[in-house]
């Protein structure tokens, strides 16, 4: 796998947490597609039951999504409150813009979706895309 998708789930309640991992279980496939795998840490000894979960004693106030690369490069970070559901849409967004910045060398502007326009690293392509996609 070219990009590990780390979860943390501690700070949710346990009905939470099962919704979120019913999701990701729901979505092993495209992960895969993806060429991403997930790795859960976790320090609820109940959550260990799953192949792609490991035991960390370390205690977080927040859910916490990290996309690494192969070498360990982290290309996303994002902190969520126990009040505040991890987005699958979001996850799925970021690891198809991670990818385009990693193997494209394209960048993926803050709106940016797998349907819309990338914008490459030339001040003609930047311009073009200003006038094209913002100011329209």
């Amino acid at each position: 796998m070219d990009y590990t998708l780390q979860l943390s789930l501690d700070c949710y309640s346990k009905p939470d947490r099962e919704l979120i991992l019913k999701e990701i279980l729901g979505n092993i496939e495209m992960l895969s597609y993806l060429s991403t795998e997930i790795s859960l840490t976790t320090n609820d000894k109940s959550l260990l039951q799953y192949a792609f979960s490991s035991y960390t004693t370390e205690i977080k106030p927040f859910a916490e999504i990290c996309i690494f690369n192969s070498a360990g490069k982290i290309y996303h970070t994002s902190h969520y409150s126990e009040y505040m559901m991890i987005s699958f849409k979001e996850i799925f967004r970021t690891i198809n813009a991670v990818i385009k910045v990693d193997r494209h060398g394209e960048l993926c502007p803050a709106n940016w979706g797998p349907e819309k326009r990338t914008i490459t690293a030339n001040a003609w392509d930047s311009a073009d895309y200003i006038l094209k996609e913002l100011l329209s």
